[in-house]
């Protein structure tokens, strides 16, 4: 309300004209001059200013009154004692609500209007007791019993202010929307997780209830109360049976009620087999290739794709997919893997470099009665065959044969210890090959040690007059390499380390100052904005330490101070980054863990988009959207708005980022007028937004 267009609190006439006019000390609220004079108290409603103040009495704490009727202490701004309802001052009655923040309203309707569009207000305004104390004084019961009934039947505020708002008939409800719309979990079970997120599109404050009307969901929180709530959704799919089943979640609010329906399917073996039988070959595969993707049942759904590519009659895809078998079958029925036992028999020609013995290995729990019996014997011959080859390949006084006997020799013996175990009948063939193997090896350790002593002559010999120029050499290097690393000649410094680790791999020092390096250089290119040559560097200098448990641990401390630095410097985004690569290498560090959960939350649309670009899935130039119509279009469009190539091109993806369930064209890049406090990139949707 203008100053013009205001109302005295106490006479309820306009503040214009000739009026002497007056203000509260606190509030700032006007009153006419003589009827500021009569108050004891300012009228506004959370104020506790009175006309007797000057401005050094500002500092001192109010104390309220006692309750004349139940002795109760109340806040010294409320209105009306918060324990029993008595009006704790006596002032005039109030014709105008006049606010403490300011505003006014004239009528109970005007008031509710006002109350909505200020929110915080209105919440210290209800529970003060200060809605009722009006309502009352101004003839509408109705709304001073619902404002008592949400004051004391709701402690979080924002839902007790909308419950009010709503019993007043005078403001429209929330209007409240689910992301997705449709749910639909599959997988191998036991159980399966998703989320839905649930939207206030209009006015107000949302709240409400779930309600799961099946069994094998669980919702979690079952309440929820804010404008964009995020529920998760977890099937139990290991109760279910095959096949799609039907679920309904029901979501109540106040004036509006949702259902989302949700389709729950346990992907098994036996719903492939089932697939299969029926002749439908293509929506099997499909199946297998879920399972195989979370890992599940890896060989059944191996076996069970072969068999399908081959029902298809496309023998290649069938040996591709052998190619990928590791484990065993456990719930395949014994005809599907006779159908592909038979076919290998056949000697298919584009089966020809398939290795038969770890395929016949992970058929055989499945096989049954005579099958399994036939496939044990296959098994057993596969095996000697590889056996006789192997050893016939073997020369004698082989010195490469002794030198290798714990990969090629021990491989041979494994796979006649098969042919003997899974047909007696190669047993004695098979003791035979492995006394003539034995031997075999024997003449070999005889002319290697032979060789060994004529070579270990000749080093000692060289040895003497070599030794001391290899130790000057390493020295003069590792100096040098020092100086460079201290210039910031990082690449000379890389470069020297790296033929010293060279010179010696196990060399803990060499190892770790080459790591330290590349980091160093790392941060460098990185200040400089050379990002792809800072990626680089990093992912090197991680490599190195892969294996190496206290290398991983100083290189996750070195990541957990570079986080740091970056979100100092305002780039939480890129601090998230390095976080998630030094989580990777110490998982047990808790000052990397305590960071990283800090700053999930803020940066986790930042981290989706980061995988999207910097992985497979993204950094492909613009050039291959030419031809894309609306797509190519969109990113035109940025490009005219003003953004430049990042890494020296515009990068491009297809990703869902939101998480509500639409994938979108993303460019990263740089505004010219748009610096990126918090990345390296900034990221936008093709319907020019930014995220």
């Amino acid at each position: 309300m203008a100053e013009n267009s205001r109302l005295c609190p106490v006479c309820a006439k306009p503040l214009e004209g000739q009026a002497r006019r007056t203000a509260c000390l606190r509030c700032q609220n006007l009153y006419h001059q003589e009827c500021w004079e009569g108050l004891t108290r300012c009228l506004a409603f959370g104020c506790v200013g009175t006309p007797e103040e000057v401005l050094q009495d500002l500092g001192e704490p109010v104390q309220a009154k006692p309750c004349p009727s139940c002795k109760a202490e109340s806040p010294a701004n409320v209105a009306l004692c918060l324990s029993c309802g008595t009006d704790i001052f006596e002032k005039p009655p109030r014709a105008v609500f006049t606010s403490f923040a300011g505003w006014q309203a004239a009528t109970p309707e005007d008031l509710v209007l006002e109350l909505d569009r200020h929110w915080e207000n209105a919440i210290q305004h209800l529970y003060n007791g200060d809605l009722e104390f009006w309502f009352s004084e101004n003839g509408r019961l109705d709304l001073a019993e619902a404002a008592r009934t949400a004051r004391r039947n709701h402690e979080q505020r924002s839902v007790g202010l909308e419950s009010f708002l709503l019993a007043s008939n005078l403001v429209d409800p929330p209007r409240m929307e689910v992301v997705p719309a449709t749910l639909e979990l599959e997988g191998p079970g036991p159980t399966l997780t998703s989320a839905l997120e649930i939207r206030n599109s209009g006015r107000g404050y949302l709240s409400g209830i779930l309600l799961a009307e099946v069994s094998w969901l669980t919702l979690e929180p079952t309440e929820f109360a804010g404008n964009r709530t995020r529920i998760a959704v977890t099937a139990d799919l290991g109760s279910l049976p095959d096949g799609a089943v039907p679920g309904v979640i029901r979501i109540q609010a106040p004036a509006q009620s949702l259902e989302v329906h949700v389709t729950a399917r346990r992907l098994s073996i036996a719903a492939g087999v089932a697939l299969y039988r029926d002749g439908q070959t293509s929506k099997a595969r499909v199946l297998c290739r879920k399972l195989l993707d979370v890992q599940a049942a890896h060989a059944d759904a191996v076996v069970l794709l072969t068999a399908c590519y081959l029902k298809e009659e496309n023998p290649t895809a069938a040996v591709q997919a052998l190619r990928n078998l590791s484990g065993a079958c456990q719930e395949l029925p014994s005809d599907l893997i006779e159908f592909v036992f038979r076919w290998l028999s056949q000697n298919d020609p584009a089966a020809s470099g398939l290795e038969r013995v770890e395929i016949y290995e992970a058929l055989i729990p499945c096989a049954e009665g005579p099958l399994g019996n036939e496939l044990r014997r296959a098994l057993g011959q596969v095996a000697m065959e590889r056996a006789r080859l192997a050893t016939e390949a073997f020369q004698e006084n082989n010195t490469s044969l002794w030198q290798g006997r714990t990969a090629t020799t021990q491989d041979v013996i494994e796979l006649l210890q098969i042919a003997a175990a899974y047909d007696p009948t190669l047993a004695e063939e098979a003791a035979g090959l492995q006394k003539q193997l034995r031997r075999k090896v024997s003449r070999g350790k005889m002319a290697f040690n032979l060789t060994a002593v004529l070579v270990l002559i000749a080093v000692l010999a060289a040895a003497s007059s070599s030794w001391l120029w290899t130790w000057k050499q390493s020295r003069d290097l590792q100096q040098s390499a020092a100086q460079a690393l201290q210039a910031g000649k990082f690449e000379k410094a890389i470069q020297e380390y790296r033929i010293l680790l060279n010179s010696n791999v196990d060399n803990t020092d060499y190892r770790s100052n080459l790591v330290r390096a590349l980091f160093m250089q790392s941060r460098a290119a990185e200040e400089g904005g050379d990002s792809p040559r800072s990626r680089a560097a990093l992912i090197q200098a991680i490599d190195l330490c892969i294996g190496r448990p206290q290398m991983q641990q100083a290189a996750a401390a070195m990541l957990l101070d570079w986080a740091k630095e970056l979100e100092t410097k305002g780039q939480p985004g890129e601090a998230r980054v390095r976080l998630e690569r030094a989580t990777r290498l110490d998982e047990q560090n808790p000052e990397v863990q305590t960071s990283l959960r800090r700053l999930a939350s803020d940066t986790d649309l930042y981290w989706k988009v980061h995988q999207v670009v910097e992985g497979p899935m993204g950094s492909y130039p613009v050039e291959n959207y030419k031809e894309m119509g609306a797509v190519a279009a969109g990113v035109r469009e940025l490009v005219t708005r003003g953004m430049v190539p990042y890494e020296s091109r515009m990068m491009v993806a297809l990703a869902d980022v939101t998480g509500d369930g639409i994938k979108e064209l993303l460019v990263a890049g740089t505004h010219k007028k748009d610096p990126q406090p918090e990345g390296r990139y900034a990221i936008y949707r093709v319907n020019k937004s930014r995220l």
